[in-house]
């Protein structure tokens, strides 16, 4: 009646079921778990991770899947939690969770899994709760279906005018897929190493967001003053949700006082909105880092935010580090 199988490996008649239903609408809502992001964090990573999606279906109807990557005995979504989906009436949701639990214990055993971390689910919570410690993830969100003037209205008091001096001051640019040019996109990574002081990432991971631009999957807004590049922001689409992916200033001229920040990103928040977006996810936020620099971004992006979405991370220890398959 059930069966679990590996997203990635879907035969093909499987796959078009399953990318038409609605579990796979409800996966691909949040940026995260598209397959551009997955594509781009698997390339990012450089392989480190392996592909851990699997989707349980009922027949032929997809009706719970996880979303996780594994690194030895760990599973988790690259540097992230995993995320469970679930889509169908509550009694079929509810067999289905009793097959997969079963079938996870299976793997546990057989795949030498010792932990998971995951955003918290009731059904997992419920089966593993004594194995199970958590924490509380915030993220600073911006609600897209409010207006603009409410949405600017939320604007912490002091950006308003300095939102106001890059209008004023700036040019901004905004690739997308009908105008996307590499020589255009090496100017942003120029700029990003220029910043970051060094190379960060790989050349095949740069070249696969341009990708998501050119297939209609990211924009990139770039400002501009005085004919010199001073910011860039890359917004990553879901398909309800933007992911606010790169966001790179010149920090020499905002120590000057000229806050070249703030009116490129409300121009990506309304660009995104103009787009039929519900939320701008400004990823998480934590202000009680012991890294000062961390503390920063996370004051600049609430001085955006019309609310902050709380989840709770679960980390779940199955069995003792140490289990390891036989050589």
């Amino acid at each position: 009646m059930f069966k679990a199988e590996r997203i990635h490996t879907l035969p093909a008649d499987k796959k078009t079921l399953f990318d038409a239903s609605g579990l796979k609408q409800q996966i691909e809502g949040r940026y995260q778990y598209t397959e551009y992001s997955f594509n781009y964090y698997d390339t990012y990573h450089e392989g480190a991770y392996q592909d851990f999606r699997w989707v349980v279906f009922h027949q032929n109807m997809p009706v719970l899947a996880l979303m996780a990557t594994r690194k030895g005995g760990e599973l988790g979504y690259f540097h992230f939690p995993g995320r469970f989906f679930e889509c169908g009436d509550r009694e079929l949701v509810k067999s289905a969770w009793k097959f997969f639990l079963t079938w996870l214990d299976r793997q546990i055993d057989t795949e030498f899994i010792h932990s998971l971390r995951v955003y918290e689910h009731p059904q997992i919570s419920l089966q593993y709760l004594q194995s199970q410690t958590t924490r509380i993830s915030r993220s600073s969100m911006i609600d897209l279906t409010l207006s603009e003037t409410t949405l600017k209205a939320n604007l912490r008091k002091s950006y308003k005018s300095l939102v106001n001096w890059g209008a004023r001051s700036m040019k901004l640019h905004c690739m997308d897929a009908g105008n996307a040019k590499m020589e255009g996109f090496s100017k942003f990574k120029e700029f990003h190493q220029e910043v970051a002081g060094r190379i960060t990432r790989s050349e095949a991971s740069w070249e696969v967001q341009f990708k998501m631009i050119k297939d209609d999957q990211a924009f990139l807004v770039m400002g501009y003053l005085e004919e010199q590049l001073v910011s860039a922001n890359l917004v990553l689409f879901g398909r309800k949700e933007v992911f606010y992916g790169v966001g790179v200033n010149n920090r020499e001229l905002m120590k000057e006082g000229k806050p070249v920040s703030h009116y490129p990103l409300w121009y990506s928040i309304l660009e995104s909105k103009r787009r039929g977006f519900l939320y701008f996810d400004m990823n998480e936020v934590n202000l009680h880092d012991a890294d000062a620099k961390l503390n920063n971004i996370s004051l600049f992006k609430l001085g955006f935010a019309s609310e902050i979405r709380t989840e709770l991370e679960s980390t779940i220890i199955f069995k003792d580090e140490i289990s390891k398959p036989p050589q």
